[in-house]
């Protein structure tokens, strides 16, 4: 076995039941979000359509920048409230429930375009959505992971000084997802739409 393949395997092992509650909540969420999506009213839906469908045409330099800029501010408010989890025992616990929030507003998407869209739908979700998702998707778990593990691991040090050098680790170890986070913003703005625009118009 490669260092690579042991280091990955000995993380996955340690944090195992972190990261399997928050890919179960994410689960959970996508399942939430497609059945509010399929029991929405009719009227529900074909206003969203109307909203969708107005959206589609604002696609240039300038609406690419938009879209980045918005994704990225979402990205980073997400990314600011899994990395403060890791500050308190409570937010141990609110962190897989914000991975399940980001599950529903992923399955609500996914349904809603297929509702809507029917077969180009696919498409549009494969090249437009689920690249950054397969960004996303390990990066929250892996803060979720992280949030836990400093709790734990500051609940056992008492000198101030291993206190501050653990704190400034776990605060160098979130500013790596942020770096994600804005890949995924930037394929979302730049690539990601561009897809969704084509195959849904």
């Amino acid at each position: 076995m490669r260092v690579g393949d042991s280091a990955i395997a000995l993380y996955i092992q340690n944090h195992f039941k972190n990261l399997l509650t928050s890919l179960l909540l994410f689960a959970i969420g996508v399942f939430g979000g497609s059945l509010y999506c399929v029991t929405m009213p009719a009227s529900e839906t074909e206003s969203l359509r109307t909203v969708f469908t107005g959206a589609q045409g604002l696609f240039s330099v300038s609406e690419c920048l938009r879209v980045f800029t918005a994704t990225f501010l979402n990205y980073l408010q997400l990314w600011i409230l899994l990395s403060l989890c890791g500050t308190c025992f409570l937010g141990t616990l609110l962190a897989p429930v914000l991975i399940g929030l980001r599950g529903f507003v992923c399955g609500f998407c996914i349904s809603l375009f297929i509702l809507l869209f029917s077969n180009r739908a696919v498409a549009a979700v494969a090249l437009g959505i689920l690249p950054q998702m397969l960004l996303v998707l390990p990066a929250m778990q892996m803060l979720c992971a992280g949030a836990a593990t400093h709790v734990q691991t500051l609940n056992g040090i008492t000198d101030r000084a291993r206190r501050r050098t653990q704190f400034l680790s776990y605060c160098a170890y979130c500013l790596l997802f942020l770096i994600v986070f804005a890949a995924a913003a930037l394929y979302e703005g730049y690539i990601g739409w561009g897809w969704i625009r084509r195959l849904l118009s």
